[in-house]
């Protein structure tokens, strides 16, 4: 494991990969964004935000590097590298009245859309549309604020694509999770899964939907005609964040100690800690 040095003035908020995994876009209380290469440099500076960077994503490398970010400025700016390592502001979105919490784009199959959160209780659907237009939908979602927001994947070769219904999950710090599914009338229809008795900071939906919160518990849906939940693991204190691995079936778990847990289901049906990355980039496994 690397150590990188940022070049950030200021804490980190949120970092995430390119699709290939090749380069690493972290984001800081100081507005701005870095780019990392697999080499540790630092590529690129992007400046435009006026306040805390809060989020960063990538977009599929099938619409080109495309690279969201959204502020405590209530800001989300789209960047796009148009030479090597150099990016330029593509679109920007100011439709929020709080800060920006979350982003995450579509599956590419549905298009070019963008998930917004915010902490005034609000999501919003960018949609890209011919000739350069971006057309918004809000929803309010979650009253105190929006803290995750994550879309359904596309299982190619399962299901054809055309008989998947676009569906995203959000979470809030009203304690809920909502489901919410594209009908025939291009508008969502929403279900609300109550079951954390905290803040709902941890979300992705990976092979299944799971969720975690400020109660410590990491909870995995599944839709058996009704969405039922099964507590999978409990850390007993605050988490931040969830992060799947597709090809490895692994949940990532940060923890309000500073530690990230990486946790797997066993043959058994139960999951268990498989290792623990320190605050200092320690690696610790579980025998």
């Amino acid at each position: 494991m690397a150590v990188v040095d940022t070049k950030h003035e200021g804490m980190i908020t949120d970092s995430k990969y390119d699709y290939y995994g090749r380069r690493l876009a972290i984001c800081s209380s100081d507005g701005h964004v870095k780019i990392i290469e697999n080499d540790a440099s630092v590529s690129s500076t992007l400046s435009y935000h006026q306040g805390s960077v809060q989020c960063v994503n990538w977009s599929h490398p099938k619409y080109g590097p495309l690279l969201a970010s959204g502020g405590s400025d209530h800001r989300v700016v789209i960047w796009k590298e148009t030479t090597a390592h150099k990016w330029g502001v593509v679109y920007e979105y100011i439709g929020h009245t709080g800060p920006i919490t979350c982003l995450s784009w579509s599956p590419y199959q549905y298009g070019l859309q963008l998930l917004i959160g915010s902490i005034d209780g609000c999501v919003s659907l960018l949609r890209f549309q011919e000739h350069e237009i971006w057309q918004c939908k809000t929803f309010y979602t979650h009253c105190n604020g929006v803290l995750a927001c994550n879309w359904a994947p596309v299982y190619e070769g399962l299901l054809d694509i055309v008989n998947q219904v676009p569906r995203f999950v959000t979470s809030g710090a009203d304690y809920d999770i909502k489901i919410w599914e594209e009908n025939s009338d291009g508008d969502f229809d929403c279900q609300t899964l109550s079951k954390h008795k905290g803040w709902v900071r941890g979300l992705v939906w990976g092979r299944e939907l799971f969720s975690a919160s400020d109660d410590g518990i990491v909870l995995m849906w599944k839709f058996e005609g009704s969405w039922k939940a099964v507590e999978i693991f409990n850390v007993k204190q605050i988490v931040w964040a969830l992060d799947w691995n597709e090809m490895g079936q692994y949940v990532a778990v940060c923890c309000g100690d500073n530690v990230t847990r990486v946790i797997k289901e066993g043959q058994d049906g139960m999951w268990k800690v498989l290792y623990e990355v320190m605050d200092n980039g320690q690696v610790v496994e579980n025998n």
